[in-house]
């Protein structure tokens, strides 16, 4: 699920890579300014989302928000059904049910990075976990001679069938 939030007129698909979002923020709303993330709600609050079980605080910092929403798409729970008001303090206590790590007490710089290295190891233990060991052809090298030996037997296996 993709939701539109939207600070002033400009919309901002979530979630998405982190770097990617800085890099359009920067772009649409601080140009030549300074970005300073954990501020960003006081100059840029959100304004609106396009999900209606979905209900935003206006202090909701939209760095963080996306962070929530990338942990519940790497857990495949990005869909909301029921009535949901998300915050700052909501979205802190979300990410410690999913994640077990605390970032409400570090800047949301340095909860950035926690949480995408914690995406990131979880990434390559699913993936080592989820590996497939059964393939039968897996410890198979080919070399030159095999490549003759196997044609010559597939010329003889012609020969014979006619």
């Amino acid at each position: 699920m993709i939701l539109k939030v939207y600070i002033k007129n400009h919309m901002f698909q979530l979630p998405r890579s982190q770097d990617d979002l800085t890099e359009l923020i920067k772009e649409r709303l601080y140009e030549n300014k300074k970005l300073v993330k954990s501020a960003i709600t006081k100059l840029y609050p959100i304004s609106d989302i396009d999900n209606k079980n979905i209900f935003i605080q206006k202090n909701t910092n939209i760095f963080l928000l996306n962070l929530y929403l990338l942990i519940l798409q790497k857990k495949n729970k990005l869909e909301f059904t029921e009535q949901t008001t998300i915050d700052n303090k909501i979205i802190y206590e979300k990410i410690y049910e999913e994640t077990k790590l605390d970032v409400s007490s570090v800047p949301i710089e340095e909860a950035e990075k926690m949480i995408l290295q914690h995406l990131e190891q979880n990434e390559i233990e699913h993936n080592q976990d989820t590996e497939d060991t059964s393939d039968p052809f897996q410890n198979i090298e080919f070399s030159t001679s095999w490549l003759k030996k196997a044609h010559c037997e597939l010329q003889k296996r012609r020969e014979y069938d006619y």
